[in-house]
């Protein structure tokens, strides 16, 4: 497959571009050449720079002709100017939430919830309004998109997330020098965040040719977490 990787030097994409390679595929990693953070990691990526909202910039990446498009960090600028200029495109896939999903039904939730389409708002706005552009898209003219939905994902370079969903500098040095920490669902939510290059890996599975069925990345019974010194339940309804 022939494949455009857009933020594809960045924290999330780097990885994808290196699934891709690794599997054979012919890759380009997309980026405006502004950080630098991981571009030691990408010195031997294949990689072109441009912005990926400048219509010129994008009509001539996309004369290309590319398989695949994925969006690590989508926008509707960009959706549009790959539904306009994409040749022979198959696939474009872009990462959203989980925020989907919530309020969940029961902990721990898994693929099978309702999806909700980001009922209450909050920090997920963005994410539901370029979810249902894309799905718009779909509808009015078969534009073949796919929205990954992943839990808060990190890695290196990221601010640790808590477990109530929130970053702090210092979570991972409270856990390990014994501090109370809270637990969401009276401990029983799934708090293990996913993990950047984990997510690379369900990216390059959804590209795959007429797969039998959308990848489902939530297993039956996720492992259980760690049990934390000095852990505060925060005394939520159990599942049903």
């Amino acid at each position: 497959m022939k494949v455009l990787v857009l933020g594809g030097t960045g924290w999330l994409g780097h990885h994808v571009v290196r699934k891709f390679v690794a599997a054979g595929h012919e890759v380009l990693a997309g980026c405006r050449g502004g950080k630098k953070t991981y571009l030691a990691d990408c010195a031997d990526l294949p990689i072109a720079h441009f912005d990926k909202t400048n219509e010129e910039d994008m009509k001539r990446v996309l004369a290309s002709g590319y398989e695949v498009v994925i969006d690590t960090v989508p926008g509707k600028v960009t959706m549009d100017l790959i539904a306009k200029y994409a040749v022979g495109l198959r696939h474009y896939i872009h990462c959203s939430s989980t925020g989907g999903y919530t309020p969940l039904p029961y902990v721990p939730c898994d693929e099978n919830a309702p999806f909700g389409g980001f009922s209450f708002g909050g920090g997920w706005t963005e994410k539901a309004i370029l979810d249902s552009y894309a799905m718009e898209l779909h509808a009015k003219t078969g534009f073949p998109a796919t929205s990954i939905r992943p839990s808060y994902i990190t890695g290196i370079g990221m601010v640790p997330i808590t477990n109530l969903g929130g970053r702090e500098n210092d979570f991972m040095a409270n856990v390990i020098a014994g501090k109370i920490t809270d637990l969401p669902n009276d401990g029983q939510a799934l708090l293990q965040p996913g993990w950047a290059e984990d997510l690379a890996m369900p990216t390059r599975a959804t590209a795959q040719p007429s797969p039998p069925a959308p990848p489902r990345i939530a297993v039956p019974k996720p492992p259980a977490p760690p049990r934390l010194h000095g852990t505060r339940p925060l005394g939520l309804p159990p599942p049903p």
